[in-house]
C-alpha cells in the first residue's frame, strides 16, 4: 500500500468511527477494511477506486455531522445552561 493509499484508508477508517461511534474501535477497523476489500476487489481502476472511497468516506462524514446536530439539537431543546453542567463535587 503506497502512503496515498495508506492516508486514504486511514481517512476511511475515521470517518466510519466517527459515524459509528456506538462501536468499539476494533470493529470498526474491521469493518472499514471489509469495504476496503471490497472496493478494491470490485474497482480495478485506481482512479474509479480513489473516487469511489472518498464518496464513502463523504456519505460517513455526512452521517457523523447529522448525529451531532442531533445531538446538539436535543441539548438546545432542552435548554441545558452550563451552570446546570458545572460539578459542585469536591
Amino acid at each position: 500500500m503506497s502512503s496515498k493509499e495508506g492516508d486514504l484508508y486511514q481517512q476511511l477508517f475515521l470517518a466510519y468511527k466517527g459515524s459509528h461511534a456506538d462501536l468499539p474501535a476494533q470493529l470498526c477497523r474491521k469493518n472499514a477494511n471489509e469495504i476496503w476489500k471490497s472496493a478494491k476487489e470490485k474497482l480495478k481502476n485506481k482512479e474509479k477506486f480513489k473516487e469511489h472511497i472518498n464518496d464513502v468516506i463523504r456519505k460517513f462524514k455526512v452521517k457523523a455531522t447529522k448525529k451531532k446536530a442531533t445531538m446538539l439539537s436535543y441539548f438546545t431543546q432542552r435548554g441545558v445552561s452550563p451552570s446546570r453542567l458545572r460539578y459542585d463535587g469536591i
